[in-house]
């Protein structure tokens, strides 16, 4: 595996020092304290501190759509530091998910980002699995969309 900045993948070229989304698949630990098999982070690679990260967000699929949550601020995103956005079951992933996200900064300038994720996503994650140093789990790299 090659660490996130030294592959070709199309989910790293979309990286240009911004934040960005990774989808991490794991085994539960054995003695039971994660009940979640996967963990999407919202992760930092700059010096900019966002004060807020805002999330709200949804899921669809199969004629079915559930009501979006309300707006979570899921407090600083720090330099160089990661927040988990979502964790769970991988068989909730027969549904997209779909996240919007604004980040605060000390301007209280908004930046705006979407992106979703879900087995019909047409994401392979084996085939665009890479070690994400970051975090320091193997994963891949979700394209993060800036909404002007």
């Amino acid at each position: 595996m090659t660490d996130l900045f030294g592959t070709d993948s199309l989910f790293t070229t979309v990286r240009e020092l911004k934040p960005y989304i990774a989808f991490c698949k794991y085994t539960p630990d054995e003695n039971g304290e994660e009940t979640a098999d996967f963990k999407v982070f919202l992760i930092n690679p700059e010096e900019r501190t966002y004060p807020h990260v805002l999330v709200y967000t949804g899921m669809f699929g199969d004629g079915l759509s559930f009501p979006p949550t309300g707006i979570q601020d899921k407090g600083p995103l720090d330099p160089f530091s990661n927040i988990i956005l979502d964790a769970g079951n991988v068989a909730t992933l027969d549904f997209i998910a779909w996240f919007k996200i604004n980040l605060i900064t000390r301007d209280n300038n908004v930046i705006q980002m979407d992106f979703s994720f879900g087995k019909s996503g047409g994401i392979d994650y084996e085939e665009n699995l890479q070690y994400i140093s970051k975090i320091q789990m193997d994963g891949i790299i979700l394209p993060l969309e800036e909404r002007k």
